[in-house]
C-alpha cells in the first residue's frame, strides 16, 4: 500500500520536486541507518552486558556476569572494611596483608563497571541517587540511637542539607562528581578515534601510576580522588570499544591478576608501605583490569545473581554509615577477641551475610520511595513552570 502511494505521488509531483523529495528520503534512511549503528556501537563488546536494547526499546534478560563482579567487587569492601577499620592491629600481619591485598581491587572494579556500561546522566537518577543515600543515613541514625548514642544538631542538619558532601561515603562524594561530568566525559571518549583513545589511555596511565602513585601527585595522592575515578572509569570504556584486547583467554586474565596481587603482597608484608596496593598503584590498576576482563568472559544468566547484585550499594551504605564507624566496627573487633577464632570467624560471616539480606529488603523500600517521591516532584514540577528542567536529561 505504501509502494503504491508513493508511486502516485511520484506521478502527481513534478520532476523536480520527485527528485527532493527522493533525496530526502534517503538522506533520512541514511541517518537511521547510522543512528542505529552508533547505538549498536555504544553496546559492551558481545552484547551479552545489554540492560537495554535502545534501538528496539526492548528489555531482554541481563546477562549476570558483570552483575556478579559487581557482587564480588563490593564483598571485597565488606571484609576489606572489616578487617582495616575494625580489625587492624588485631589479626595477625601475616593474614591480614593477602586478604587486604586481594580486597582492594574492589572500588576501582565499581569505578570500571560505570565505564563500561557507561552513566546515562538525568536529573531522575540523580534524585533516586540522592534519595537513596538519605534514606540509608536515616536508617544509621535510627540505629545509633537504638545504641543509645547521642547525635547533635549539626550532625542531623549536615545529613538532611548535604547527604552526599557530609556524609562519610568518600566514594560516593566521588562517584556523585563522576555522573554529573558523565555527559562531557561521554563525548569526549565517544568522539575519539581508535588510534587517540589508545594515545589517551597510555599517557593517563603514565600519569597515574608514575606520577601519582609513585610521585603523590596532589592531584591523585593516594586513589581516593575524582581523577581516579575518572582514569577507571575511561580503561573500561577503552575495554569495551576495543575487542582485541578481549581475545586474551579468561584464565590468563585471572592468573595474572592473582599473581600481581600475590606480588603485592610480598611487597606488603616485608615493607610496610601500603603504596604498594593503594587504588592507584600499578599492582591495583592492572590487576584490577584483569580480574574485570575475567568477569566480561564469563557467560552467565542468573535472576538470583542480579536480585543479589542489586543490593551491593545498600551494604556500602550499610556498613560504612555513620553507625558503623561509631559501633559496627567496634562490635565487630570485640566479636574477635572476646570468642574463640572459629567461633569469631563465624560470626563475622553471620554479619557479612546480614549486611546482604537487610540491604535487600532496605533497597527495595528505598527504591519504592524514591519513586514516590519522584512522582511527586514531577507532579509539582507540572504547576511549576520555572522547575520544569526536572523532566530535563543531560544526554
Amino acid at each position: 500500500m505504501e509502494l503504491k502511494l508513493n508511486k502516485m505521488i511520484y506521478c502527481i509531483l513534478p520532476p523536480p520536486i520527485v527528485t527532493a523529495v527522493s533525496s530526502g528520503y534517503v538522506a533520512e534512511c541514511q541517518l537511521q541507518s547510522c543512528i542505529r549503528q552508533g547505538e549498536k556501537s555504544r553496546l559492551p563488546v558481545g552484547g551479552n552486558d545489554t540492560v537495554t536494547d535502545r534501538v528496539s526499546g526492548k528489555k531482554p534478560f541481563r546477562s549476570s556476569n558483570i552483575e556478579f563482579l559487581r557482587i564480588v567487587a563490593m564483598s571485597m569492601i565488606l571484609i576489606g572494611h572489616i578487617l582495616t577499620h575494625g580489625l587492624a592491629g588485631i589479626v595477625s600481619w601475616q593474614y591480614y596483608v593477602p586478604i587486604t591485598t586481594f580486597c582492594a581491587c574492589g572500588v576501582n572494579l565499581f569505578f570500571m563497571i560505570s565505564g563500561y556500561f557507561g552513566i546515562k546522566l538525568s536529573i531522575k537518577s540523580l534524585f533516586k541517587f540522592i534519595c537513596t543515600i538519605l534514606f540509608f543515613e536515616i536508617i544509621n541514625i535510627i540505629l545509633i540511637l537504638l545504641a543509645g548514642s547521642h547525635l547533635s544538631t549539626a550532625d542531623v542538619l549536615n545529613i538532611i542539607l548535604f547527604p552526599v558532601s557530609k556524609s562519610p561515603y568518600w566514594f560516593l562524594q566521588v562517584y556523585l562528581l563522576i555522573m554529573v561530568c558523565a555527559p562531557v566525559i561521554n563525548m569526549g571518549l565517544d568522539n575519539m578515534s581508535p588510534k587517540m583513545m589508545r594515545r589517551f589511555v597510555v599517557l593517563f596511565t603514565f600519569f597515574t601510576v608514575y606520577s601519582c602513585g609513585l610521585g603523590h601527585n596532589v592531584s591523585n595522592p593516594n586513589g581516593y580522588t575524582f581523577v581516579q575515578g575518572v582514569y577507571m572509569y575511561t580503561l573500561a570504556s577503552y575495554i569495551r570499544r576495543q575487542s582485541v584486547i578481549l581475545n586474551v583467554s579468561r584464565n590468563i586474565c585471572l592468573l595474572i591478576a592473582l599473581m600481581l596481587l600475590a606480588i603485592g603482597s610480598v611487597a606488603l608484608y616485608y615493607t610496610h608501605h601500603t603504596s604498594f596496593t593503594a587504588y592507584n598503584s600499578v599492582i591495583n590498576i592492572f590487576a584490577s583490569v584483569f580480574i574485570f576482563l575475567y568477569f566480561s568472559k564469563l557467560k552467565i544468566r542468573s535472576g538470583l545473581i542480579n536480585a543479589v547484585a542489586s543490593a551491593s550499594l545498600g551494604c556500602y551504605l550499610l556498613q560504612d554509615g555513620l553507625f558503623g564507624i561509631r559501633h559496627g566496627y567496634g562490635y565487630i573487633a570485640n566479636i574477635y577477641v572476646n570468642n574463640t577464632l572459629v567461633s569469631a570467624i563465624l560470626l563475622i560471616v553471620l554479619i557479612f551475610i546480614s549486611y546482604w539480606l537487610f540491604s535487600y529488603l532496605l533497597m527495595y523500600i528505598s527504591n519504592f520511595i524514591s519513586r514516590q517521591a519522584w512522582s511527586f516532584a514531577t507532579f509539582i514540577s507540572m504547576r511549576l513552570p520555572a522547575a520544569g528542567i526536572i523532566h530535563g536529561s543531560f544526554i
